[in-house]
């Protein structure tokens, strides 16, 4: 299974909790022979105190705006037999919401079923990297 999570941190548990959370969550799904790619904004204050540069089984891939995301990861979210996107994640509904390729669930309050994922990487297009496990 492709599983794609695009989510505040994982690369620095400094003033969060999602990153131990996603850490523990990606590492057991790694172990079970799932392909899982984190996408994680690229901001000052968590790179500033990353304290994790590799997490094995898991790519890890940084970018630094919403048109870098689709530009750079949308045939991944695309191809992914599940997308996860955390909260706290800037534009998280506009980062998945253009493209009509799938239907998601919400799992907010509101419960919606949405169009899903806008996000592309195009041919030959390299990302920031933290880790390179297996994918």
């Amino acid at each position: 299974m492709k599983i794609v999570v695009i989510g505040l941190s994982i690369t620095s548990s400094w003033g969060n909790g999602h990153a131990t959370t996603y850490r523990g969550l990606l590492r057991e799904f790694a172990q079970r022979g799932h392909e899982v790619l984190f996408l994680e904004r690229d901001v000052p204050w968590y790179a500033d105190n990353r304290d994790l540069h590799e997490l094995v089984g898991v790519d890890i891939h940084l970018y630094s705006t919403l048109d870098e995301l689709r530009r750079t990861y949308r045939d991944a979210v695309h191809d992914a037999n599940a997308v996860v996107v955390g909260s706290y994640v800037q534009d998280r509904i506009a980062a998945v919401s253009s493209s009509p390729a799938r239907n998601f669930r919400r799992t907010s309050r509101s419960r919606r079923t949405s169009p899903a994922s806008s996000i592309s990487r195009p041919p030959g297009t390299n990302a920031s990297t933290t880790s390179s496990g297996s994918r």
